[in-house]
């Protein structure tokens, strides 16, 4: 995992060190917050602060949380739910439209059409202002 990390360093000079075995990075627009860790064989939250949902939950679902957050892990299929442990960081790394990163067997990649994580098996989401989904 060093070595990874390593290599993730000299690749994105701006990319923070790995703190407590998680990466945190955000798109350009500052709209999509994410973090990748090694918790639970790889895990990725991303959270979207801004969005048009069109994501199936009852508004009272939500009511008091601050936005929505989309899950992915190294094994299983994505998953969705109202933000209650945000991962948004300002001062995290801007992953930059048209680049990736993959860390625990996930791969994000930045588009400005938004932010799309997956694993290795497939399983993933998308997030943009204007739409969200699983696959």
């Amino acid at each position: 995992m060093r070595q990874l990390a390593l290599s993730l360093l000299l690749m994105f000079p701006g990319l923070p060190t790995l703190a407590q075995g998680h990466l945190a990075f955000h798109a350009p627009s500052g709209n999509i917050h994410c973090r990748i860790g090694s918790e639970h064989g790889g895990l990725a939250q991303c959270d979207i602060i801004e969005f048009t949902p069109n994501f199936d939950l009852p508004e009272e679902y939500c009511r008091g949380y601050e936005g929505f957050s989309f899950f992915i892990d190294s094994d299983n299929e994505a998953w969705g739910t109202c933000a209650e442990n945000r991962v948004a960081d300002p001062a995290s790394f801007v992953l930059e439209y048209d680049h990736q990163i993959t860390f625990a067997g996930i791969t994000c990649t930045s588009r400005r059409t938004g932010m799309t994580c997956e694993n290795e098996a497939g399983h993933g989401f998308h997030v943009s202002r204007a739409r969200q989904e699983l696959f």
